[in-house]
């Protein structure tokens, strides 16, 4: 049987299977992910899966990186000195980008696995670190301490996103007194 022709505004296997590993994120712990439960949901077969990933781990992994790559982690960061308006119109407005938004939120959330979750923590972190120009080892114990401190609530707030009972309203999550008080807190001990 030949192989089926691409039509131009088809979406391709690779992006049917990245939307069926979200869409699966969503609905269902990381560890009960198959390769056969995603490649159904995305409405190809094993074969197709295996021909872009090795196994669930490969498809996370790379997707993962994709996301964190792209300006998300950014916006976490300028939210620290943008006006609220800013983050939140630009997020609403854009919906390729409140998408990635979304998907970050899932990465920090009850379906994801610790080394997913780890991977996002080290993304905010190393642009944290970057946008404030933050020497680590300059940096005071304490210092490290409001660092870590900060990232688990602003991670804790992207989980809760996530979970479709909490789902906090994306103006709290980005309001101007919340990233001025992450950003005094940090700066404040950076000098400490």
């Amino acid at each position: 049987m030949p192989r089926p022709k691409y039509q131009q505004d088809d979406k391709t296997a690779r992006e049917k299977l990245i939307k069926a590993f979200w869409d699966s994120i969503e609905e269902m712990p990381y560890h009960k992910l198959t390769v056969l439960g995603i490649s159904k949901k995305a409405g190809l077969n094993r074969n197709t899966f295996y021909y872009h990933y090795e196994s669930i781990d490969d498809l996370a992994v790379k997707v993962v990186v994709e996301t964190l790559m792209r300006d998300l982690p950014g916006i976490l960061v300028s939210q620290l000195n943008l006006e609220e308006g800013d983050v939140v119109d630009s997020l609403l407005a854009d919906k390729s980008l409140r998408e990635r938004f979304d998907h970050v939120c899932l990465l920090a959330g009850k379906n994801s696995s610790p080394e997913l979750q780890e991977m996002l923590k080290t993304a905010i972190a190393d642009n944290w670190k970057s946008f404030l120009s933050i020497d680590m080892e300059t940096f005071s114990y304490e210092g490290r301490l409001a660092l870590e401190f900060c990232l688990g609530g602003v991670f804790s707030l992207l989980g809760l996103k996530a979970d479709p009972e909490a789902n906090p309203p994306i103006r709290d999550m980005f309001s101007t007194d919340f990233g001025k008080s992450i950003l005094s807190t940090i700066t404040r001990l950076t000098k400490g």
